[in-house]
């Protein structure tokens, strides 16, 4: 008796099919997570005391010595640093969960610095202007609070996304053994 396989039919539509779940199945992985990074993980962890650091200082200061212009070159430098781990995870392929928490980070970093600066030019308006704010609310310390936590969590997020892609790693390499 002859089994007599053709590609060519109709009729092997599904049997091609079902021959290519088959070898799918058969053990075969597919990653789509990028690489883990320790370098990358340590400079999350780097960037995120900065941003800590950052708030601490806010929070250390009085609320008339809060002025944007004191605070503008740290705003700066964190920016750069914000740029520089999205950039980093741009260009890793199956990197998209840390690509947009770094891009939240950095869009959220850059709205709160444009409010402080906002805030204190209408801080320093003159004193009969009707937009004059009080010093105290130049960034009170309820929000820097709040902004401080929210990037904790955020860069919480990001370095777990991170570390999970070495859980990821060591789950394809026991499945090689098995």
């Amino acid at each position: 008796m002859k089994l007599a396989i053709s590609y060519r039919t109709r009729d092997s539509v599904p049997l091609r099919y079902c021959l290519a779940l088959m070898v799918l199945l058969s053990g075969c992985s597919v990653k789509m997570v990028a690489d883990y990074n320790a370098a990358g993980a340590q400079e999350i962890i780097r960037i995120a005391k900065v941003v800590d650091l950052f708030y601490g200082d806010l929070l250390e200061t009085r609320y008339e010595e809060r002025s944007y212009d004191r605070f503008a070159e740290k705003y700066r430098s964190v920016e750069v640093d914000l740029r520089g781990l999205m950039f980093q995870n741009r260009i890793r392929p199956y990197n998209r969960e840390s690509t947009r928490i770094s891009e939240i980070i950095l869009d959220k970093w850059i709205k709160y610095k444009n409010r402080h600066k906002s805030q204190w030019e209408k801080y320093r308006l003159p004193e009969d202007s009707p937009d004059k704010i009080k010093a105290s609310e130049i960034y009170k310390d309820v929000l820097v609070e709040k902004h401080r936590r929210r990037f904790q969590r955020l860069f919480i997020a990001i370095a777990i996304a991170e570390e999970a892609k070495k859980l990821a790693a060591s789950d394809v390499n026991e499945g090689d053994q098995e």
